[in-house]
């Protein structure tokens, strides 16, 4: 596995650019803060096999690494309170633990993978989107919180029940459930 640093980035050609939202839009690019720290990174499809994060990556905001068809191994070793933006989408992740300290992340992309388990630590307080379709998961651990959450897509998994959180999402706007064989929704 490898840990991500500016010199990882560097090695993989990828570019430095000014701000966050033109590494979003350009790809396969960098943004560093005022201290030289990341803040954002987009790196798709470089045949990545295991990639890990330590407290250099604590000011991440952005990070995309969708379409490493290889990703199979990805863990976070420290906490990063200001991640907003996660996609690891079309990946090979079987298993993914997001930890208690992801604060601030506003949308998960986990869509592709082959994911049989995803793990939520906390509540994640600001997430709003959630998208693990297509992954033929079989548990989805989520424990109560998630008071922002509006946006479920869990579309073509393996989930037989759903988290007991789910039941009374007053926020919730769009859920999407084909091609689970559930056995029982709640109808709270």
């Amino acid at each position: 596995m490898q840990k991500l640093t500016v010199n990882l980035l560097n090695q993989l050609g990828l570019k430095t650019l000014d701000t966050p939202e033109a590494v979003r839009r350009q790809g396969n690019a960098y943004a560093l803060n005022g201290e030289g720290k990341l803040v954002a990174v987009s790196m798709t499809g470089k045949d990545l096999d295991g990639l890990f994060l330590e407290e250099d990556c604590a000011t991440l905001e952005h990070l995309y690494l969708g379409r490493n068809e290889k990703l199979s191994k990805f863990e976070f070793r420290a906490a990063l309170p200001k991640l907003i933006h996660l996609y690891l989408n079309d990946c090979a992740l079987t298993t993914l633990i997001i930890p208690v300290t992801f604060n601030a992340l506003k949308q998960l992309y986990v869509q592709g993978n082959q994911l049989e388990e995803l793990v939520f630590e906390g509540d994640c307080p600001e997430l709003e989107l959630l998208d693990g379709s297509g992954n033929g998961m079989k548990s989805l651990v989520m424990p109560d919180g998630f008071r922002q959450l509006k946006y479920i897509h869990l579309q073509k998994n393996q989930l037989e029940s759903l988290p007991e959180c789910f039941v009374g999402m007053r926020q919730l706007d769009m859920l999407f459930l084909a091609g689970n064989p559930l056995t029982t929704i709640s109808q709270d």
